[in-house]
């Protein structure tokens, strides 16, 4: 990944993702912008920056603080493709959609982990 960032950002990445689809009903995912959805979920997770934060919980907080690398937005619309501009809207679209809930307790962040090495599993069969 050009990012470097650990599974923990994509893990919550995708509890993003499930929450956007859960808050708003009438948002659809198709081939057309899962690509966008997914890359700007994981530039909230990156962007977020608090020092004070505990590293036992799985916040989005902590995903920044205990990541080695920290790229700001002009360097992910680089590597995504896409404008800064866009890249800027779509982040402030997406946090309305989630409402500006971005915490994710340990458990639900665990079921989420589980499942996703659940499909990788099931890929790799």
């Amino acid at each position: 990944m050009y990012s470097g960032y650990s599974d923990s950002c994509f893990v919550l990445a995708f509890a993003y993702i499930d929450r956007l689809l859960q808050n708003n009903p009438g948002f659809i995912l198709t081939k057309y912008n899962s690509h966008r959805i997914g890359f700007n979920e994981v530039c909230i997770n990156s962007s977020i920056n608090n020092a004070n934060v505990n590293i036992s919980s799985a916040s989005p907080m902590q995903i920044n603080y205990s990541e080695d690398n920290y790229f700001d937005n002009a360097v992910f619309a680089r590597i995504g493709g896409i404008s800064l501009p866009e890249l800027n809207l779509l982040e402030i679209y997406t946090l309305l959609l989630l409402r500006h809930e971005l915490y994710v307790d340990s458990e639900l962040y665990f079921l989420y982990t589980q499942e996703l090495q659940l499909q990788n599993m099931k890929k790799e069969v």
